[in-house]
């Protein structure tokens, strides 16, 4: 009986070690919050997490990611409408922010963005929107 006993424990250790365990991939990083408050960055590799007392709460890519923007109306400066789309490459460098700064970073991201492209082409006349593709670009 005292073998078995042994044998359960050991199971038990591992089976609570094993749901302690985190693995991040290479490109990822993700924010452990320790009673709900921020406690620490995890990088790329293995880390232990102390499950009852602590939790990931935001896992994101480091790597840079593709978001594309709908098409919008937008009025140029001699009042023509016209309608824009983009693609915007991101990339997240601070994942605190992007966790605790805004509700919804997408949302965020996607808004400025058309907030911009709405800016950039109201700058422009109607012929200068169609031939002026690198200066909405720099100012995107």
């Amino acid at each position: 009986f005292g073998d078995v006993a042994i044998g359960a424990i050991g199971l038990g250790c591992i089976g609570i070690g094993c749901t302690c365990l985190k693995v991040v991939t290479t490109g990822e990083e993700c924010l452990v919050e320790r009673f709900g408050k921020y406690n620490r960055r995890l990088g790329a590799g293995y880390h232990l997490i102390f499950r009852p007392f602590e939790r990931v709460s935001f896992q994101e890519t480091t790597r840079e990611q593709v978001m594309d923007v709908p098409p919008q109306q937008c009025y140029t400066l001699d009042n023509a409408p016209l309608k824009a789309d983009a693609v915007v490459y991101m990339r997240v460098f601070s994942l605190e922010s992007a966790r605790y700064a805004v509700a919804d970073m997408q949302e965020a991201v996607l808004n400025l963005c058309l907030t911009q492209l709405r800016e950039a082409i109201g700058k422009l006349t109607l012929d200068e929107s169609f031939s002026s593709r690198d200066r909405i670009n720099k100012a995107l």
